[in-house]
């Protein structure tokens, strides 16, 4: 199902897509919106071609999957990009560093407190509980800026914090201050997913449809590749080799947020 959404996020980040892609791409009638919409990109009528499959509602998982990889060529002809790709890098991080950890979550306090499963509906609680209040609180704090730079500087001090308290779950001595650090640590992803979807909408104001479709992808992407690469970092070093990854994911996103804010800068000198 996600085969061609990955491959177009990966494609809009190695800068290589084109348009003549109908080959490859699941069977489709022989005159779709899809093929329409080539055609009106191959004539140089970019724009035309994605407010084409921005109006259409495709039937089939087929069709989902040929509108996110159009719209991913087109965002690319438009020359959005460079605004839209940082953002992109940063949801998919945070979501391969959150869940790939949350994944491991369980047998991390069992293996460090000897929590059991009933003792670890705590852990839990207290997880689900802060990301609900970050995302309440984010939104309250990037509404009162338009311009976007508070939600740049609130993104990558979200990140520093997530950074600081990922580290803090694996190094903490106490019940306590570990689940301290749980909370901090779900509250700041929540931040940082808030403010990616705030600036993309703020930023790709006439491709907001691809770039939110494209940020859905990068995150389901993350979601999958950081969970199998905490994995086999747990496999071979241990809770040491699965921290290892997930603070290898969070400074790409937080290397990828401090590019963001330096595009936003340029672009609004």
């Amino acid at each position: 199902m996600l085969s061609l959404a990955v491959a177009a996020f990966l494609g809009l980040a190695a800068g290589g897509l084109a348009v003549p892609v109908a080959a490859s791409s699941p069977a489709a009638p022989s005159v779709s919106t899809y093929d329409r919409a080539l055609a009106l990109a191959a004539e140089g009528r970019a724009d035309a071609a994605l407010a084409l499959l921005q109006a259409w509602q495709p039937d089939s998982a087929a069709g989902e999957e040929q509108k996110l990889w159009g719209q991913a060529v087109l965002l690319r002809r438009l020359g959005r990009e460079a605004e839209a790709l940082p953002l992109l890098l940063v949801a998919f991080g945070r979501a391969g560093a959150f869940m790939g950890h949350l994944a491991f979550l369980a047998p991390l306090y069992a293996a460090r407190f000897d929590l059991s499963s009933s003792a670890f509906a705590l852990v839990w609680s207290v997880s689900g509980g802060s990301f609900f209040v970050g995302h309440l609180l984010a939104g309250r704090i990037l509404a009162l800026d338009e311009s976007g730079h508070r939600a740049h500087r609130v993104m990558a001090a979200s990140l520093a914090l997530s950074l600081l308290a990922l580290v803090g779950v694996y190094v903490a001595p106490a019940l306590p201050l570990a689940l301290a650090c749980t909370a901090a640590l779900s509250a700041s992803h929540a931040v940082v997913a808030a403010a990616v979807t705030t600036l993309l909408v703020r930023r790709c104001t006439d491709v907001r449809g691809p770039a939110l479709s494209l940020n859905a992808a990068g995150m389901s992407m993350g979601l999958f590749l950081g969970t199998a690469a905490a994995g086999a970092g747990l496999g071979v070093a241990g809770q040491t080799g699965a921290a290892v990854v997930l603070v290898a994911l969070t400074l790409l996103s937080l290397g990828a947020a401090l590019v963001a804010a330096q595009e936003t800068t340029r672009s609004t000198r």
